[in-house]
């Protein structure tokens, strides 16, 4: 009952999991390591099923993110992620 309104236990974990790979596609120490590591890193199984969640997710690739990320696009916080956004905002006060 606790996690209802996030969709599930299920659905919880697995937004925390990708929340935690579009944090890695920043970082400098897993800059060189295929997207398909950081999934199994994050706990996923399938790549599939974590494309798919991701996407879901961002509305975007991780592929295109970390190309976003590297051109400076978007900033390393938790993008697109409504609180990060809002935690950025209130920060820069």
């Amino acid at each position: 009952a606790l996690f209802a309104d996030r969709g599930g236990v299920a659905a919880y974990i697995r937004d925390q999991r990708v929340r935690r790979v579009s944090t890695m596609l920043s970082r400098s120490d897993t800059r060189g390591l295929p997207i398909s590591e950081l999934a199994r890193q994050a706990g996923f199984d399938n790549v599939t099923g974590f494309n798919r969640a991701f996407k879901a997710r961002y509305d975007m690739s991780p592929r295109d993110m970390r190309a976003l990320r590297a051109a400076g696009g978007l900033s390393q916080v938790a993008t697109l992620d409504p609180a990060a956004q809002y935690g950025e905002w209130l920060h820069g006060l």
